[in-house]
């Protein structure tokens, strides 16, 4: 039976998709919301019939505040909701079981449910995106297909696993009869090797042995004597092989000892809790090897955090190396999240990855693994409970005809603290050595952020919010590298100008209008550009590059010739939503600040 279809809902922008569903035999294990004034981007998570973890790539954009809605083994999706416009601006997913809170933002035209038909379920999207999601619609089939389907899914994987098991047996039975036989071989050679030697001791012994006894012993003292004779033999000749073997295993050892240890963690207390006995093992292993020693002990520690996609259970292994001093082997390697044991911590799990790319798509691999990495990391921190806001930060380089990215994560559990009225976030990343190297950084982000962060105002700052997320990976040679993101911010207490000008009255701002009033002129006008709600110094500066000199030429020109522009100018500029420029635009034209101002007081950032 073929599934079938509900909506779609929302507007008419954006390109059309179609066929973003599970396989028949899976089911829905989470479903990622990326959000903030609208829904940005949608992703969902799944589990075969035979247990295994699969994922489908986003649909929309890459902006908007990381959510994650988890189902449980027995629960699945039977409805969507929320409102929508233009775009979907908020959504609720309906579960058999609950109904989840609302992500995305207020707005919206028209409220909306879409609903499967009872002992159905959602198992796909349709509709239409692009920068957003413009237009959802849902795909809905029965719950028995995927019974069935899983059924024989499971069945196909029982018989896969009984034919591996019984390889696998059968590949154990034949290594043990080798191992077998090897050791039978080994103990044959040591036991014809010791009868030689004892062979050859007595053959230099008995005859000083005879001739004594033909001489001073009888043959009951003289057979006596040979026993207590061949019994000293044998001690000493076992005192030399163990003292051989002894100084041979002195000279391969490296007085360095290496533990792992790997556990189930259900919270940060338990990683250190292994971290320390991992420790206290290597330590312990070195001293055996240095009996009596004292001298100062190195220590390093590694940690890995794996998430099971299935239970949802978290497992680490802790690797700890300890080595005296003098014997250290590498003495560049040093704990480098030391280095921030000195700054205020913040609630946050921050991961750094960097690698080589040849395409967008391994950028977009690079950003979920690393993000996948800060969201495990946080679920340890907080024992798994709560949502999960995450922000990703990505600087893309050529270095030696190679384009390399490095790729900041940053989850930190989802809060309802409000956005600032304007934020600038800088990325400044390079080859590390020491902690000095890493502040430098540090100073260079800071100084850069807030020097954007003016640049967008269009004037200087007094006093500006700051914060610094750092962090510290190694490339495939073993270099170490440090990135530092600093994310300038203005005040509460001092709001941005063009959110005070933005709640201006009528009055305030009529005596404008014979200034702001130009069609099709030529004469720049980047002060009248900024009126718009969403427009700042470097937009403004951008649009009169492209010939959008005013505000009665921002008005004429179409949304999708924005979209370009801002597209053409980087990644940055396609956080910019121009989607209610031209309108507010029309309204300065005309003069109508009363409606300009209603209008903006609706909006956030021009979305």
């Amino acid at each position: 039976m073929e599934p079938n279809q509900r909506g779609p809902i929302g507007g008419e922008g954006g390109k059309p998709f179609d066929g973003y569903s599970i396989p028949d035999d899976a089911r829905l294990s989470a479903i990622h919301i990326y959000a903030e004034w609208v829904i940005d981007a949608i992703r969902f998570d799944y589990v075969t019939g035979d247990g295994k973890a699969g994922s489908r790539p986003p649909i929309g954009g890459l902006g908007g505040f990381h959510h994650v809605f988890y189902l449980d083994e027995d629960e699945y999706l039977t409805g969507i909701s929320g409102r929508c416009g233009w775009y979907v601006d908020n959504i609720r997913l309906h579960t058999n079981k609950r109904v989840s809170e609302t992500y995305g933002g207020e707005g919206g035209e028209r409220a909306y449910e879409l609903m499967a038909p009872p002992d159905h379920e959602i198992a796909g999207l349709f509709g239409r995106c692009d920068w957003y999601i413009d237009a959802l619609g849902i795909w809905v089939r029965p719950l028995a297909l995927r019974q069935e389907a899983a059924e024989g899914a499971a069945l196909a994987a029982e018989a896969e696993a009984e034919e591996t098991a019984q390889a696998a047996e059968a590949e154990l039975d034949d290594l043990m009869v080798a191992v077998a036989a090897e050791i039978a071989a080994e103990g044959q050679a040591r036991r014809g090797a010791g009868v030689e030697r004892r062979s050859e001791a007595l053959a230099e012994v008995v005859p000083d042995l005879e001739a004594m006894g033909g001489e001073l012993l009888s043959p009951e003292e003289a057979a006596a004597l040979e026993a207590a004779s061949l019994e000293e033999l044998v001690a000493a000749l076992e005192e030399e092989i163990d003292a051989e073997q002894q100084g041979a295993g002195d000279e391969d050892s490296l007085d360095i000892a290496v533990v792992s240890l790997a556990a189930a963690i259900d919270s940060a207390d338990d990683l250190d809790a292994l971290a320390a006995s991992a420790t206290l093992e290597a330590v312990a292993v070195l001293e055996d090897m240095e009996p009596g020693d004292e001298e100062t002990i190195d220590l390093a520690l590694d940690s890995r955090l794996d998430i099971d996609p299935v239970t949802g259970e978290a497992y680490a292994t802790v690797t700890a190396m300890a080595a005296e001093v003098e014997d250290w082997p590498l003495a560049d390697m040093s704990d480098y999240s030391g280095w921030l044991d000195d700054a205020e911590e913040l609630e946050a799990a921050v991961i750094l990855r960097r690698a080589d790319v040849d395409s967008d798509e391994d950028v977009e691999a690079l950003e979920e693994a690393t993000m996948a990495e800060a969201l495990a990391a946080l679920q340890v921190d907080t024992g798994g409970e709560g949502t999960a806001d995450v922000v990703v930060y990505t600087q893309v380089e050529e270095e030696e005809g190679q384009n390399v990215a490095t790729v900041m994560a940053v989850a930190s559990p989802a809060g309802g603290e409000e956005a600032p009225a304007a934020e600038t976030a800088i990325m400044i990343s390079d080859e590390i050595e020491s902690e000095d190297d890493l502040l430098e950084l540090q100073d260079e982000a800071i100084e850069a952020a807030i020097l954007a962060l003016e640049g967008d105002l269009g004037r200087e700052l007094d006093d500006a919010d700051i914060t610094v997320y750092q962090g510290v990976t190694e490339d495939e040679a073993g270099q170490p590298y440090g990135a530092v993101v600093a994310v300038a911010s203005v005040p509460a207490a001092a709001p941005a100008p063009a959110a005070a000008a933005a709640t201006r009255s009528a009055t305030e701002r009529g005596s404008l209008s014979s200034k702001v009033v130009q069609v099709g002129g030529l004469e720049p006008r980047p002060q009248d550009l900024q009126l718009v709600e969403g427009i700042g110094p470097k937009i403004a500066a951008l649009l009169i590059e492209h010939g959008v000199n005013d505000l009665g030429q921002l008005a004429e020109t179409p949304v999708e010739r924005l979209r370009e522009i801002l597209a053409g100018a980087g990644k940055r500029f396609r956080l910019a939503d121009p989607g209610t420029w031209p309108r507010q635009a029309a309204l300065g034209v005309a003069g109508d600040w009363a409606g300009l101002t209603q209008l903006q007081t609706e909006l956030k950032a021009g979305k």
